[in-house]
């Protein structure tokens, strides 16, 4: 089974993030509508039968999936987002994951000292800028189910379920700005969990967002705690 295929002298393999521009039929006039998402699987042996299908994970948390024949005549375009490192030829396994499991696992890096992400780097500080304030920290990457906790810190026996946000500019708006409420409401749910678990649920909880901002070499320009952000 192939996992590539070429569309107009341009190759996309399962593991890319691709936009796809289809026309759709809506009250007897065309339009052209855009879909962009990982290309999760190519199916089919000839260019009659071959078809390509591609996931997204919207705002909400909900994965919504487009099969899109390859000759099909309403296909305008596909472009290449972002090339994938993952080498399958399904892709299927991402249907269980959240939209931050999945970049993690397809574009993942090598976690070396010269090599770390942004976001781990943005995790290590948040912790040592915690530590600094008096936070005892009680886990990192806390899991349950589709939903991770960056950081679960204690002070004052109030827990804190901390997301940590970091981008190396703020062209595309600033860190914290990424958290969405759907986001706060797995946190908050995943954070009850892991008081009743841990023998914790008289203590007060805290949803925090910490956000940093990098300069050119991976130090922190600024930083910023909120507490208490679903309040």
């Amino acid at each position: 089974m192939a996992n590539s295929y070429v569309l107009k002298d341009k190759s996309f393999s399962v593991g890319d993030t691709i936009a796809i521009k289809y026309r759709i039929k809506e009250d007897g006039k065309d339009r052209q509508q855009e879909f962009k998402g990982l290309l999760i699987q190519v199916k089919g042996k000839t260019l009659d039968t071959k078809t390509f299908t591609t996931r997204k994970v919207t705002r909400s948390g909900i994965g919504v999936e487009r099969i899109i024949p390859l000759n099909s005549p309403n296909l305008v375009e596909v472009k290449l987002v972002k090339k994938g490192t993952f080498k399958k030829a399904k892709l299927y396994f991402v249907r269980n994951l959240s939209e931050k499991e999945i970049r993690h696992k397809i574009y993942r890096q090598k976690m070396t000292s010269g090599n770390l992400t942004t976001g781990k780097i943005g995790e290590s500080l948040a912790t040592r800028y915690l530590q600094n304030k008096g936070f005892k920290i009680l886990h990192k990457n806390y899991r349950h189910g589709k939903t991770e906790i960056d950081i679960i810190a204690e002070k004052q026996k109030k827990i804190h379920f901390i997301e940590v946000k970091t981008r190396t500019s703020i062209i595309k708006g600033k860190p914290y700005e990424a958290v969405r409420k759907w986001k706060i409401a797995h946190l908050l749910t995943t954070a009850n969990f892991f008081l009743l678990q841990s023998g914790k649920k008289r203590n007060r909880l805290s949803l925090d967002v910490i956000s940093i901002v990098l300069d050119s070499q991976k130090r922190i320009s600024t930083i910023d705690h909120y507490l208490n952000v679903h309040i």
